[in-house]
């Protein structure tokens, strides 16, 4: 959320670090708003080149490229949010990822780091065929792209959400029980988890159609993955991807089903922290 001055503040807690900052898209706030409108879906896999039947089999090597035909979006989508996650990587590098056809970008998606899976939540504009570019400039990693939701074409008058940003807020905490899920949380069943009604997320359930959230895992019990999906069987897809003991966070645009959304971890047990900085609604 951008002060009235069109600023935000940044903040770094411990020792010294160096800050990148890209821009892929804003929200207008002008009625009537001239931009897309979001709608989430149960997430769906569109790539994982670890499969023989994926669209692209084998893993990026060098400086490799690659164009990603999204079938699953509708005529005249504007943009793709997908979640981009790394593994078997080699060397430290990065993934970036721009509409097709357009000259690739200065600027980064997903950071790959050698022997770590990490996944990183992104929104990726595609040109008018439904296509989007992606490219590994360093050494090899196998690649998993998921879709999570997509925006309409800029000033479709339906079709999707708008959104609506906050003051990002603590909303579920298991390690103190905020939120009222004591933790640590088992994988034995999935966490149904509720947004409508709390903190700034407008109650009653369906007038928030999905949630713009930061979920963070702290100290898995063993190596593994988070999936979060609306409703239903459990999609074969993940959110975050995490090492045993370690504090690992990812933005997820999480769509919802009555108000609430499914949370299922591969680990046998791990804390959550969840915050939220928006949510999805209805036309107003």
């Amino acid at each position: 959320r951008l002060s009235p001055s069109g600023r935000i503040e940044l903040y770094n807690n411990s020792g010294r670090v160096h800050l990148i900052a890209d821009v892929v898209g804003y929200y207008d706030t002008s009625t009537p708003a001239p931009g897309a409108l979001y709608k989430g879906i149960a997430p769906v896999r569109l790539l994982d080149t670890r499969d023989p039947n994926s669209p692209k089999s084998t893993p990026f090597g060098s400086a490799e490229g690659f164009d990603l035909n999204i079938g699953q979006l509708p005529e005249g989508a504007s943009a793709a949010v997908l979640t981009l996650t790394s593994t078997n990587t080699t060397a430290p590098g990065f993934v970036t990822a721009w509409p097709t056809g357009q000259p690739k970008p200065l600027a980064s998606n997903l950071n790959p780091q050698t022997g770590l899976t990490r996944a990183n939540l992104t929104v990726a504009k595609v040109n008018s065929s439904r296509q989007v570019s992606l490219f590994n400039n360093s050494a090899t990693t196998d690649l998993v792209v998921d879709l999570v939701g997509y925006y309409s074409a800029e000033g479709a008058p339906s079709g999707g959400s708008e959104y609506f940003a906050v003051t990002p807020e603590r909303l579920y905490d298991t390690r103190d029980g905020t939120g009222s899920i004591p933790g640590p949380v088992s994988n034995a069943a999935n966490l149904s988890v509720q947004f409508a009604g709390m903190g700034s997320v407008p109650s009653p359930t369906g007038a928030a159609t999905s949630v713009d959230a930061n979920v963070t895992v702290v100290g898995p019990s063993a190596d593994g993955h988070t999936t979060i999906w609306p409703s239903g069987p459990k999609p074969n897809v993940s959110t975050l991807n995490y090492r045993a003991l370690e504090t690992v966070a990812d933005r997820s645009f999480v769509t919802l089903d009555s108000g609430g959304a499914f949370v299922w971890s591969a680990a046998p047990w791990t804390h959550y922290v969840v915050d939220v900085s928006g949510w999805f609604g209805p036309l107003l």
